[in-house]
């Protein structure tokens, strides 16, 4: 006589309190459907790294329309208001390192400001596209780059939060006194000629002197609005007054 072995399997979990699920069907996927499920889940950002190849700013021009940037926040300035024919409306800026020690500075206006404001963190690292660039106004660049980035309020701001970061190389250009004239003024450049003959104390006084008049001019021409007790340096400025106290 055949055995219900079912039925006796049954009968057993039953009495041992076991609940017994039926048998889900397998289904088998392909190597693409399983990537794909795997990106899906991933957050923004690490989608964003796998599918899009990143350049770095040497490689931009503003006649691209289709890149992604990895950058890291160097200097974030405050949100500005202002006023013209057009309206009102307001701005912030900041200044992006990409792993090369390349810069370039990033403005952003209205929406898009009001948007990426409280987004953008000092030191943090974010994938960036769908930005534009154009040639970089001199008189108002706090950074060594031809160009400027404007991002809009469909431009792409993801932080790079569950991937290995990296800190940007620091690029120096060192350039011979007596070849200082085309970038300073002629008092910078007075100091710095006297340093073999004139005393040390007077060479100091016309150093600090010329440090001070640099930070004046800064916040007077450059920096962004702040109390008057406040001056937010951009990286290339912070370690000016150190190194001219500690040359002497």
């Amino acid at each position: 006589m055949p055995m219900d072995v079912d039925g006796e399997t049954k009968s057993e979990a039953a009495t041992a309190g076991i609940v017994l699920k039926p048998k889900q069907e397998v289904v088998a996927k392909s190597t693409a459907q399983i990537v794909n499920d795997q990106r899906t889940n991933m957050p923004p950002s690490t989608r964003m790294a796998i599918t899009r190849r990143v350049h770095p700013f040497v490689s931009l021009n503003p006649y691209q329309g289709n890149w992604t940037i990895k950058v890291r926040v160097t200097s974030k300035g405050n949100m500005r208001t202002y006023k013209n024919a057009r309206g009102e409306g307001c701005v912030f800026n900041v200044e992006l390192t990409d792993e090369d020690g390349t810069q370039i500075q990033a403005t952003m206006f209205n929406d898009a400001a009001r948007k990426f404001f409280d987004k953008f963190h000092m030191g943090k690292v974010y994938y960036i596209s769908k930005g534009t660039l154009k040639d970089a106004n001199k008189q108002f660049k706090t950074v060594q780059n031809d160009y400027e980035m404007t991002l809009i309020e469909n431009s792409e701001v993801e932080e790079a939060s569950n991937e290995p970061t990296f800190i940007p190389k620091t690029k120096f250009s060192f350039t011979p006194i007596d070849e200082l004239g085309p970038y300073i003024n002629g008092r910078e450049l007075v100091a710095a000629s006297e340093i073999p003959s004139a005393p040390l104390v007077q060479v100091r006084d016309q150093a600090t002197n010329v440090c001070i008049n640099i930070l004046y001019s800064y916040r007077i021409f450059c920096a962004t609005v702040s109390s008057s007790g406040q001056l937010i340096l951009p990286e290339a400025l912070k370690l000016l007054p150190l190194y001219t106290l500690g040359t002497f």
